[in-house]
């Protein structure tokens, strides 16, 4: 039964993580058009950054709002890329639609899918605080630590854990990683054990909700517990446009002795803010 629940999970998992890590557009007919990256960065709020492969060697530029029209590449190429000031760029909201338009060495044109970027919020802070105020308040929200309900030894039990993003990957129009490393520090209560967690995650979207996440971690409690946790995260809904509330559900094992192994469903704040963004 535990093979088979392996082996069911790790298929699951190879088949999610190599989903290509580009977006295709175009119309079929015309240049393949392969989103690899846009985003703006929180520290940069008036920079696009924006990152595209074609199929052939075009010229390219992306179209905001169906009116802000910015010039990626103005020479033939395949590997478009550019840094863009969006300052004048008005929005109604902080998702912002965009097309990319590429014009081949014939002059065909060809428009890709509709995208869209997400544009950082500035949280407002607790009146009379300042910039001082401002940054207790975002530390407050992110030290709130992760509630733990484990199932180990035939037993229920509560802990709490607090996890770590170290590296953020960013690709395609989304508010959110696609992918990160991060390291998670856990305290069992009854049992007093503390693990610590060093692991990987993809990030998917999705319509219900924000995201789903696979991750793969390495865990130990430094005492002879040595094991690998799978686990599978919901982000249930966006609190700010830095932290996230999510569900997760994880299952770590031992690999000394598998009677050791336990399953525990985690609810907390996600956020990739603090961690560094590649």
């Amino acid at each position: 039964m535990k093979r088979s629940i392996w082996r069911t999970f790790l298929i699951i998992f190879i088949v999610v993580g190599t989903r290509a890590f580009a977006q295709e557009g175009g119309d079929g007919n015309g240049v393949e058009i392969f989103l690899i990256e846009s985003f703006v960065p929180q520290e940069s709020p008036n920079q696009f950054y924006l990152t595209v492969y074609t199929s052939v060697r075009c010229r390219s530029k992306v179209i905001l709002n169906n009116k802000y029209a910015f010039t990626i590449s103005d020479s033939l190429t395949d590997n478009h890329k550019a840094v863009l000031d969006i300052s004048a760029v008005k929005a109604d909201s902080l998702s912002i639609p965009f097309v990319i338009e590429v014009t081949d060495s014939l002059n065909v044109k060809t428009v890709s899918e509709k995208y869209e970027i997400i544009l950082p919020s500035v949280e407002k802070a607790p009146q009379g605080g300042g910039e001082f105020a401002s940054c207790l308040y975002g530390a407050l929200i992110y030290a709130i630590p992760v509630v733990d309900g484990y199932r180990q030894d035939a037993q229920n039990r509560w802990g709490f854990s607090k996890e770590f993003p170290i590296l953020s990957f960013f690709q395609g129009g989304y508010n959110y990683p696609s992918s990160f490393v991060s390291a998670e520090y856990s305290h069992v209560f009854k049992s007093e054990e503390n693990y610590l967690r060093l692991g990987w995650k993809y990030l998917i979207p999705t319509v219900a909700g924000e995201y789903f996440v696979l991750g793969l971690n390495g865990a130990t409690n430094f005492k002879g517990y040595n094991g690998i946790s799978p686990e599978a995260t919901w982000g249930v809904l966006s609190l700010t446009n830095e932290f996230s509330l999510f569900i997760r559900y994880r299952y770590t094992t031992n690999f000394e002795n598998p009677a050791r192994s336990y399953s525990n469903i985690s609810i907390g704040l996600y956020t990739w803010f603090f961690s560094k963004h590649m």
